[in-house]
């Protein structure tokens, strides 16, 4: 196979890079465009501050003038400097089922990482833990929900022929409102409620840069000790929350407090998924008013965040927020959540969704490779 490895130097090659994956999973019924306008965006150096702390190449693969893979590798210092290591990263992968096309993209995101002074390669990474991640390995009968990933199941071949061994399995669990006992879980929540004097309400979209400062506050206290965590600055944070004033179902995102101070939180998003798959990648002329038409007739929802601080862990905190969220979805008429993504060794959080009947129905790999 006559293959040409092309480094992305110009907006031209961007958009192919950009535009691959349409191509490659044309047809799939269960893939889910991003909006085409929102990636020009997230790949723009300039809007998006992750490239202030971090070192990034991307590249596609040529067979002729037919693009066959893309690939990026990632430097991310904010990482390395949290954790004190030398790991690389790469992510946005995506490439047809073969496994010289595979060899040469994971070999030139190897390399960069390599030159630079890594040890460890991760991924995939899109293009941290505060962005979509993990490879899909089990699940593949179904769509991803908002922000999770999808790929074919050939990848995990690839990665495991090029010496890629699993790091971590992120899991997502499927509730079914139906097969709970909602008394039961109220009476339980009521009792921690007034046993730790906790008091649960929404977020104030009045007040919204006010309410992201809380949530910033507790977003890094609360997962600082998570594998691959890496803190945000403000910025990020900002940036990255921006998303909710456009997706959020205002009644689903809830802060909970402990004598008046804000201990903890939970957002659970409605699956835009469910439109985005109509629109095709297409926010102009028309996908915008489909969007907004079709948002409020969801009936998925994905636990995208739930993190308690530290002080106030293994309280029921989490249970109070889990039961709250649950119930308001219910009453909205929302049958189905999905919670992800959970470390495989979060043995209490997921022990805990499986006694409330959840079903870990899909699974993310994270590899990595010593180079």
């Amino acid at each position: 196979m006559n293959l040409k490895l092309v480094e992305i130097n110009s907006k031209k090659l961007l958009k192919r890079f950009i535009k691959f994956p349409y191509r490659l999973y044309y047809g799939d019924k269960n893939y889910v465009p991003h909006i085409y306008l929102e990636r020009l965006l997230f790949f723009n150096p300039k809007l998006n501050p992750f490239f202030k702390h971090a070192n990034v190449k991307h590249f596609l693969l040529f067979r002729g003038d037919e693009v066959v893979g893309r690939i990026s590798g990632i430097i991310n210092y904010a990482h390395n400097d949290f954790h004190n290591e030398k790991t690389g990263f790469f992510g946005n992968f995506d490439v047809i089922e073969s496994g010289e096309a595979a060899h040469k993209l994971l070999n030139a995101a190897e390399l960069f990482v390599k030159n630079e002074g890594m040890t460890v390669v991760r991924g995939p990474f899109n293009f941290s833990t505060n962005d979509e991640c993990g490879l899909l390995v089990k699940g593949f009968d179904s769509p991803p929900k908002i922000m999770m990933t999808y790929n074919y199941p050939y990848y995990k071949d690839l990665l495991e022929e090029n010496g890629y061994y699993k790091a971590k399995d992120l899991y997502a669990f499927m509730l079914d409102n139906e097969k709970f006992n909602m008394d039961k879980l109220r009476r339980a929540s009521e009792t921690l409620k007034k046993r730790y004097n906790v008091s649960i309400r929404t977020l104030n979209f009045k007040k919204f840069k006010d309410e992201l400062k809380v949530l910033f506050f507790i977003y890094n206290k609360a997962w600082e000790k998570n594998w691959g965590f890496v803190p945000m600055n403000e910025e990020e944070f900002y940036h990255s929350s921006s998303l909710l004033k456009y997706v959020a179902d205002r009644d689903l995102i809830l802060i909970a407090e402990v004598n008046g101070e804000p201990v903890g939180f939970i957002v659970a998003l409605p699956d835009i998924n469910e439109i985005l798959k109509k629109m095709n990648g297409k926010l102009l002329p028309f996908g915008i008013f489909k969007f907004f038409k079709e948002k409020k007739s969801v009936k998925t929802l994905r636990i995208i965040t739930l993190g308690i601080v530290n002080e106030y862990r293994n309280k029921g905190l989490d249970y109070i927020l889990i039961t709250d969220v649950v119930e308001k979805a219910f009453k909205k008429g929302i049958r189905f959540g999905e919670c992800s993504w959970i470390l495989e060794d979060n043995k209490k959080m997921n022990n805990a969704l499986l006694k409330l009947n959840g079903e870990l129905y899909k699974i993310y790999r994270i590899f990595e490779k010593k180079i």
